[in-house]
């Protein structure tokens, strides 16, 4: 679903003749307040989020708003009637989600920017599927005024665009200024360890040690185990979510007949959340954020690969992999939700295609604050390949 729009221009700057498709959970000063969800808020918007606001006195000419994954709580912009966001590079796969219909867009040149949100990887993952630069930004280096929360503690924004130079000029928009330089030299980069867990194709393992080699990565550093990552994301998301629900949006539980089974499930789950459980991922958090910040001491770019590619539009929330069919949830998100849970800026990239065809990509991480030299170095990069 597309909402075309003809939204003028309300001043000038770095994205003077930029097209932008704006994901529908940002207010537009005027039109309804939108979910991604059959739950529409009350009234209309009173003005633009701020976003929105920024980069249109920045020039952009927002020209429509692009489907969300409902309530922006998902990765493959699917719901349960089956409907949702194609993606146009692979017919049969699903556009990721939940910024999916800005990536899809940006991929069949419609508009030039897909304006998004990232909780977990929500504007990265659609970018990567759809075979297009994704970049998170640093956690609160934007304003997301006037954009429906999911996580709040993780939200971010987010941007995708062809060219990571586009991606530069929005950020700027957003009022990103100059990011932490890098030390004299090549930046010292590493790798981030799989763990537990493998790259489900040897495409992908054998990319990320070109690249890795390419670009001067000789260590290996772990943060911590991709499930663990998952399941302390997980607890600490869902009971997020409820209290953005409730307390914020002020749909929950007043409407639930209204929800999606599959969201009210989640936020019925939440309800009940043992607060014992509840502690063990407060904790897990602050020794996630305590290693990044010794990683931060010795390097200022950590790289990995996402280990596989969109799933089908029959099965969306699984993947198959050489072990069998695994939720694409439990693959994937450990891997991107490290970024929110950190608070580091990050982006991914299309550094090659596997046998289906799918992209792969490599993820770049770096400390908070250097959203724009980490934008212009992997830029640099992809384009050495």
């Amino acid at each position: 679903m597309v909402a075309w729009l003809d939204l003028p221009v309300t001043g000038r700057g770095v994205l003077d003749g930029v097209t932008v498709a704006a994901k529908e959970v940002f207010e537009v000063g005027g039109l309804p307040r939108l979910t991604g969800s059959d739950v529409v808020l009350d009234g209309v918007a009173r003005e633009d989020s701020e976003a929105i606001r920024r980069i249109r006195s920045a020039g952009a000419h927002i020209i429509c708003r692009s489907a969300s994954h409902e309530f922006a709580w998902g990765i493959t912009n699917r719901r349960v009637d089956g409907s949702g966001t194609a993606n146009p590079l692979l017919p049969g796969r699903v556009s990721g989600g939940s910024s999916g219909g800005s990536a899809a867009l940006v991929a069949v040149g419609a508009v030039d920017v897909g304006l998004g949100s990232d909780t977990a990887g929500s504007a990265r993952l659609p970018a990567a599927f759809c075979g297009v630069f994704g970049w998170k930004a640093t956690n609160g280096a934007v304003s997301l005024d006037g954009c429906m929360p999911l996580a709040p503690r993780f939200d971010s924004v987010g941007a995708m665009a062809r060219t990571t130079a586009l991606l530069v000029r929005t950020a700027t928009a957003l009022g990103l200024g100059k990011s932490n330089a890098w030390p004299a030299g090549m930046p010292r980069t590493c790798v981030l360890d799989p763990g537990v867990w493998t790259m489900h194709e040897s495409l992908r393992a054998a990319a990320l040690e070109e690249f890795a080699d390419r670009v001067g990565a000789r260590e290996r550093v772990s943060l911590s185990t991709p499930t663990e990552v998952f399941d302390t994301f997980g607890v600490l998301q869902s009971v997020d979510v409820l209290v953005a629900h409730r307390d914020v949006i002020g749909t929950w539980p007043e409407r639930a007949a209204d929800y999606p089974v599959v969201v009210a499930d989640r936020l019925r789950a939440a309800e009940q959340m043992p607060s014992d459980r509840l502690d063990r991922a407060e904790a897990a958090l602050g020794a996630l954020r305590s290693s990044a910040a010794s990683v931060w001491e010795h390097f200022d770019v950590v790289l990995s690969v996402l280990p596989c590619g969109p799933s089908s539009v029959g099965t969306p929330d699984v993947i198959d992999t050489p072990v069998g069919e695994r939720p694409l949830r439990e693959v994937l998100v450990p891997w991107t939700c490290m970024a929110n849970m950190i608070g580091a800026p990050a982006v991914v990239a299309p550094i090659d295609v596997d046998a289906s065809g799918a992209p792969v990509v490599v993820q770049a991480m770096s400390r908070p604050g250097s959203d724009l030299a980490l934008l212009g170095l992997l830029g640099e990069w992809v384009t050495l390949r």
